[in-house]
């Protein structure tokens, strides 16, 4: 009993500070950003110019829609008709969960935006303008925005952890990290998981939140609108204890996407998300 109260609070003492060095860090992010939107205020008119001539159309966004509420549907039908063969451990085992999650939803999700594309004489490249941007200072964009972006989601999350306690609700984590917290930490079985929180999902979100809705919804609702219904359908998809934080989480992804022109940016702030979001689980269970 001692020993496990020893561990505990020896990842306490190495969560804490980890945790607090990354909102400071994020605190300092959010005064540099702020202090250069006032030298230099962003160009608006160039932004939603950006958002507004990209090729996807209200059909586009409709077809990677459903492939993706599809896909979920249907790994959520494999998942209960092998619970009722049966087959509950075999769904129930973190690994092949994971490795459906990727071949099931994102996969398909990738192919179809991939096929769109083709089909419209279009390139990945024209479609999400990454050519704009080198990947090295896209991927150093997108970390800068993570970090900022860190503070208010953390005091969003825990302001919402007591408001949802005060109501009697039970927080729930994430799925991913509810398979994670299953997995021991030197099991290779957690390199799926890495694999879809970090690289697979980020894509697959992005590329249908950001990447297609984003600039379909602002042509129709305008930029600002674009951004707050894109931000709800998003958190929709989560569970209700994750709701809000996923709202401002959200609205940052958005924000960097359309500030930067550059859909690798929001690719990697959400992809770093996760992996901080790995990490802090890792060291706390």
């Amino acid at each position: 009993m001692l020993a496990a109260a020893d561990i505990a609070l020896e990842r306490l003492n190495v969560l804490l500070p980890a945790a607090g060095a990354l909102v400071i860090a994020g605190l300092i992010t959010d005064i540099f950003l702020l202090a250069r939107l006032l030298v230099r205020p962003p160009d608006f008119p160039a932004v939603a110019r950006r958002l507004l001539s990209r090729p996807w159309t209200w059909q586009d966004l409709g077809l990677v829609t459903v492939v993706f509420l599809f896909t979920r549907l249907v790994l959520q039908l494999m998942v209960e008709t092998g619970r009722n063969a049966g087959l509950e451990l075999l769904f129930t085992d973190p690994f092949i969960m994971i490795v459906l999650m990727v071949a099931v939803i994102h996969a398909p999700v990738l192919l179809t935006v991939s096929v769109l594309a083709r089909l419209g004489s279009r390139s990945l490249e024209t479609c999400f303008e990454t050519r704009d941007r080198p990947l090295g200072s896209a991927a150093v964009h997108g970390i800068v925005y993570c970090v900022a972006s860190y503070p208010a989601v953390l005091a969003v999350s825990y302001f919402y952890v007591l408001f949802l306690n005060s109501q009697g609700i039970e927080p729930l984590p994430h799925p991913l990290i509810k398979v994670l917290q299953a997995i021991p930490v030197k099991d290779s079985r957690i390199l799926p998981l890495v694999i879809s929180a970090v690289i697979t999902g980020p894509l697959a979100e992005e590329f249908l939140f950001r990447g297609i809705a984003l600039p379909v919804f602002s042509k129709r609702l305008g930029p600002v609108w674009a951004i707050v219904v894109v931000s709800l359908l998003f958190a929709a998809l989560h569970p209700l204890t994750l709701l809000v934080p996923m709202f401002v989480l959200s609205l940052g992804l958005c924000l960097a996407c359309a500030a930067t022109g550059s859909i690798t940016v929001s690719v990697v702030m959400h992809a770093m998300f996760n992996l901080i979001s790995i990490a802090i689980t890792i060291v706390s269970s």
